[in-house]
């Protein structure tokens, strides 16, 4: 496993080695791949833990067996799903927390899934299903309507959320009210063999908007929600991001090159309360909120932002 770990961080620090510097990231991951085999791990609950923010002010409260009165079923609910080596405990989390929270009485649910997280990229992607089912007996444990739950999720949790409405819709026959996609996680799930059932899919809630900001690198390029919105070409270079993966440090280089990819999850903050994306449907502008997106509002579409926060308009 160490091994498989050090092979994927050389290969996603293609800039320090000339060797590597022509291959793009699917084509690095398939070379970590083939030097050592994903190894089999087995997940169990502990692995998947949800926190609840109450409020503004509230610290994220891990929930247990004794205190699930903390959620209550009749309010609107928020789960929101990070991706690959990362914990609930990342800045964009309490950001969007906070922009909910500003202005609705909600249950803002946290998924944890960071031991899976955090072994090799393959073998987290390979273990999807088993986050979306805890989330999904979440969800019928705590007795929640899927019409009053949107799921959100960045990059591999972008995935987890479409498994979540998968199993939702399997189960009680019903769909979430809504998915939204922060820049999908591309590696991996372009593989023609990985089908609609094993990533996010337009069918898995009523509305699945999807924001693309690193297309064809880190993130899936394909429109894959009901509404597709392709934010600055949905390309990297994003604004503020700098094009430069050659820094001094392996550190300052995954950052850098993350940047676009991790923009999906400012722009989805600013569009709560902040912005509106002005997006280009064929030869017609709107401009619109997220609690503007209906199940009219459909199709793909091209934002242009700010050159700096905020960067909606």
């Amino acid at each position: 496993m160490l091994l498989r770990k050090y092979v994927l961080l050389v290969a996603l620090s293609c800039g320090l080695c000339e060797d590597l510097k022509d291959l793009n990231i699917t084509e690095l991951i398939k070379l970590g791949q083939d030097i050592s085999q994903v190894r089999p791990y087995e997940a169990s609950t502990s692995d998947v833990q949800f926190y609840i923010v109450a409020d503004l002010e509230g610290v994220p409260v891990l929930l247990t067996s004794d205190n699930t009165d903390l959620v209550s079923p009749d309010k609107d609910t928020k789960i929101i799903i990070h991706g690959w080596i990362e914990n609930h405990r990342r800045s964009w989390y309490k950001t969007i927390a906070d922009e909910y929270l500003k202005i609705n009485d909600i249950n803002f649910i946290e998924v944890d899934w960071e031991n899976i997280a955090r072994l090799p990229y393959i073998s987290s992607a390979k273990n999807l299903k088993f986050v979306g089912d805890e989330i999904v007996k979440f969800i019928a444990d705590m007795n929640l309507s899927a019409e009053k739950i949107h799921v959100i999720g960045h990059s591999l949790g972008a995935h987890v959320a479409g498994i979540v409405g998968k199993g939702i819709l399997e189960k009680s026959g019903l769909k979430l009210a809504r998915i939204s996609g922060l820049d999908p996680a591309g590696p991996y799930f372009r593989d023609p063999l990985i089908s609609s059932k094993d990533r996010l899919d337009k069918n898995d809630a009523e509305i699945v908007d999807a924001i693309h900001t690193d297309a064809g690198f880190y993130g899936y390029e394909s429109p894959i929600g009901t509404l597709d919105i392709y934010v600055n070409r949905g390309r990297r270079v994003q604004p503020g991001c700098l094009s430069d993966l050659t820094p001094k440090s392996l550190g300052e280089m995954l950052t850098t090159s993350f940047c676009s990819h991790a923009r999906s999850t400012v722009y989805f903050a600013e569009w709560i309360n902040i912005g509106k994306f002005k997006c280009l449907f064929h030869q017609r502008t709107v401009s619109f909120s997220s609690d503007e997106v209906t199940k009219d509002v459909t199709g793909v579409c091209y934002a242009t932002t700010n050159k700096e926060e905020p960067f909606l308009q």
